[in-house]
């Protein structure tokens, strides 16, 4: 008997051995198929549209869609415009049309492009690529360019998303990349570049890592008072990385040319970036009118241990008329009180329960960035007074930690004070003064009076 139950034991094994390493059912789109009667499940009967080979494999219970290269412009969602995707339906690009093997695509040779300027009854789509909510199986979107819509990319309410081997480019009005409301976003080899709206807005999501990626010559241009920048915007994350990214010749009016740091709600955790990594990046070329690389709106529940680090960056011929280098800013209200009539000290003191903003909306503690091993060189603010590369603006605040700069090299920088500032109707209450170690300057740093 025992010998019986573990053959049928090493049965079972075998059979999930099997199972797990069966491959993916596969549907194929061709622009160029002919096939009278399609159902996708070779190249000689593919699909000369993408909708309904995501649509086959969705309602088979999931399946990879392998699409050929072409421009694909076809009529799509008449709401929208969109191509929408699914959760547990992962779509490549980059195929020549008869390989067997993914492994096989090349998304360089054969480029798969989703055209969304005409998609929607003639009109520029929404967006070209969506996917709105529920999803509790993987996005993949791999090898693919979406251009000449509102939106580029827009996706939300996912478990885990991966975005590879993209270009996302030519989109105008809304976000060229949108992502919001997941659990685990991946965005890896993608260049995001030419958009003539924002680059990007990541918010809600509890991990985000980007990494190899590319936001280049993005155009910004509406009213300086929107806190937008050209680049990306990062809210309201908990874990986030960004790992060997390129910001380059982002251009926008408002705050932030590249990178946009920022949580919502001044004092609930649920809503903070908690903490951040940037590692490895360069900014260079960007422009705004504050923060001409990087602006930062953090805060943060004290109790909370929180914080970003630019590590091994390097950040060169960034201009704005405000800290070419970065802006951090601080609203306007820190003296307040509660409905209770408690006092900011009292409440600081103690520990946040429930949920909401209990102080608010209130900004109870700042902490800016750190730099580690990070090169400031070329970098130019323009504005005659009252500025600096490093800035911090708003209004006066008495829970305020200074942020560290560690090993790092500022030169051939130009602005009317060296290092930083302080703007606004009264001075900041520094806890204590920016922490720096082993740093070199031209012109000498505000630590070493």
């Amino acid at each position: 008997m025992r010998h019986a139950v573990m053959i049928r034991i090493a049965g079972l094994a075998l059979l999930a051995g099997l199972a797990f390493s069966a491959h993916p059912a596969v549907w194929h789109v061709d622009q160029d198929s002919t096939c009278d009667t399609p159902d996708g499940l070779s190249w000689a009967t593919a699909y000369c549209e993408i909708q309904p080979a995501i649509d086959a494999a969705f309602a088979a219970g999931g399946g990879e869609v392998w699409v050929a290269e072409g421009v694909y412009d076809e009529q799509r969602d008449p709401a929208t415009g969109a191509l929408y995707i699914k959760g547990g339906v992962p779509l490549y690009g980059g195929f020549g049309g008869h390989e067997l093997n993914r492994d096989d695509r090349d998304c360089t040779l054969h480029p798969t492009v989703v055209d969304g300027s005409t998609s929607l009854a003639g009109a520029r789509a929404n967006s070209v690529v969506a996917l709105y909510g529920g999803e509790e199986f993987p996005v993949v979107l791999d090898g693919f360019t979406a251009r000449g819509a509102r939106f580029g990319i827009l996706i939300g309410g996912f478990r885990t998303a991966a975005l590879s081997n993209c270009i996302v480019t030519e989109n105008t009005e809304g976000y060229a990349l949108c992502c919001m409301e997941g659990d685990v976003l991946e965005i890896t080899r993608c260049v995001v570049a030419q958009n003539s709206t924002q680059a990007g807005i990541i918010e809600l999501v509890n991990k985000v890592t980007i990494t190899d990626c590319v936001f280049a010559e993005n155009l910004q241009l509406i009213d300086p008072a929107f806190e937008v920048p050209a680049g990306l915007s990062v809210w309201s994350i908990e874990d986030l990385c960004f790992a060997r990214c390129m910001f380059k010749g982002n251009k926008t009016l408002g705050w932030g040319g590249a990178l946009y740091l920022g949580s919502r709600g001044a004092c609930n955790v649920q809503y903070a970036t908690v903490n951040g990594l940037i590692e490895d990046c360069v900014f260079t070329g960007n422009e705004a009118g504050y923060g001409g690389a990087v602006s930062c709106i953090p805060m943060y529940w004290p109790s909370v241990e929180s914080r970003c680090v630019f590590k091994n960056c390097l950040f060169s011929e960034n201009r704005a008329s405000h800290h070419a280098i970065m802006v951090a800013y601080l609203p306007e209200f820190c003296d307040w009180k509660d409905a209770s009539g408690k006092s900011s000290e009292q409440i600081l003191s103690e520990p946040f329960e429930g949920e909401g903003d209990p102080c608010d909306g209130v900004l109870l503690q700042f902490q800016g960035p750190d730099f580690v091993n990070c090169t400031f060189v070329d970098n130019r603010s323009v504005a005659p007074d009252s500025n600096a590369l490093i800035g911090y603006r708003g209004g006066s605040c008495d829970f305020t930690l200074a942020n560290r700069y560690v090993n790092c090299v500022f030169w051939d920088n130009e602005a009317s004070q060296p290092v930083f500032s302080w703007e606004g109707p009264s001075p900041v209450n520094w806890l204590s003064d920016p922490i720096a170690s082993h740093c070199v300057s031209d012109v000498g740093l505000p630590w070493d009076a």
